[in-house]
């Protein structure tokens, strides 16, 4: 990055997600959930996952694994779900 961007965007030093976590939040914190915040806040939108691969992040797999026995039988595998198809009102 041009160094006069960088000083005028005042960009600053990664911070460590760890130091974010608290004894109200910490039942939240893991790993997983830092990888995925890393990859959905790349300030490069080339770089940042897309909703997609956000969806498909491993941070999810308890979800996908609650859910799979509601999911609609005639969806094939790695498909999303409308909110209707998922019981949510519309």
């Amino acid at each position: 990055m041009d160094p006069k961007l960088k000083q005028l965007c005042g960009l600053k030093p990664r911070v460590p997600w760890r130091r974010f976590v608290t004894s109200a939040n910490q039942h939240l914190a893991s790993q997983q959930a830092f990888d995925l915040l890393d990859q959905l806040l790349k300030y490069d939108h080339h770089a940042r996952a897309t909703a997609a691969e956000a969806m498909a992040h491993e941070y999810f797999d308890p979800v996908r694994a609650a859910l799979g026995a509601q999911m609609p039988a005639d969806l094939p595998s790695g498909s999303s779900c409308s909110s209707s198809a998922m019981g949510a009102p519309t």
